[in-house]
């Protein structure tokens, strides 16, 4: 019998996942159960303003491929249509900890700092979906402010940890948004909608090294306070 996991083990145990299992496949339907769970996820007056563009087998290979393609001609990326971070000088606590985070990674994969090479080969395994057997594209529509945008976010939140529930892994990877017009046009995604990023899905490579990575977390009292409560913490 299985053991069902709580919500708090699934928060805890959820991280991305750079190395999958290629050859153990994730069945259509396995997809569509945690499609139709994660719908339950909250937006404002039920606008649900999500879309989600599910790629597998031949389709998910030639999309990998025509990026490959994409790297051959020195062709690194499309201009943007928003900025996945801030400038540094905007907010240098979010660069401290892109570095740091950037450091532990490369160094669990024994990429040396100054090593260009092996760090844009590691990158590009970004358009390899890291080896995960399914591919999604997650897009908004384009009508919708911030707040929209924060919906689409509690919803990919919401598959991750289904995933976790299933015994899969996932990857977040706002990467995808350097080929949004080669995404777009592959599956037909309409303009009225914008891509917001690509995820991985499959199952953990438990022996690479790169899946040890766990990011910190600043602690509570550095990003909430508290008001009107009777204790003394």
């Amino acid at each position: 019998m299985s053991v069902q996991r709580s919500v708090s083990d699934c928060v805890d145990a959820r991280k991305s996942v750079r190395k999958f299992i290629p050859d153990k496949p994730v069945p259509e339907q396995v997809v569509r159960d945690l499609l139709s769970k994660a719908s339950r996820a909250p937006s404002g007056g039920n606008t649900q303003p999500w879309h989600v563009y599910v790629v597998s087998g031949k389709v998910r290979q030639e999309i990998s491929a025509l990026v490959d393609q994409e790297f051959q001609n020195g062709n690194f990326g499309e201009p943007p249509e928003f900025h996945i971070y801030p400038k540094p000088e905007q907010q240098p606590a979010f660069m401290e900890r892109r570095r740091k985070l950037g450091y532990e990674m490369y160094s669990l994969m024994g990429i040396e700092r100054d090593d260009k090479f092996s760090r844009l080969n590691a990158m590009k395994e970004n358009f390899n979906f890291f080896g995960a057997p399914v591919g999604l594209f997650v897009t908004v529509d384009r009508v919708c402010d911030k707040n929209g945008w924060g919906h689409v976010g509690m919803f990919l939140q919401t598959f991750c940890l289904l995933a976790v529930e299933a015994g899969m892994a996932t990857c977040l990877q706002e990467a995808w948004e350097n080929y949004h017009g080669l995404v777009g046009k592959k599956l037909n995604i309409p303009n009225s909608e914008m891509l917001v990023c690509g995820l991985s899905l499959g199952y953990e490579d438990t022996t690479a090294k790169v899946n040890g990575l766990r990011s910190e977390r600043v602690p509570v009292h550095e990003f909430a306070s508290f008001q009107g409560f009777s204790s003394n913490l």
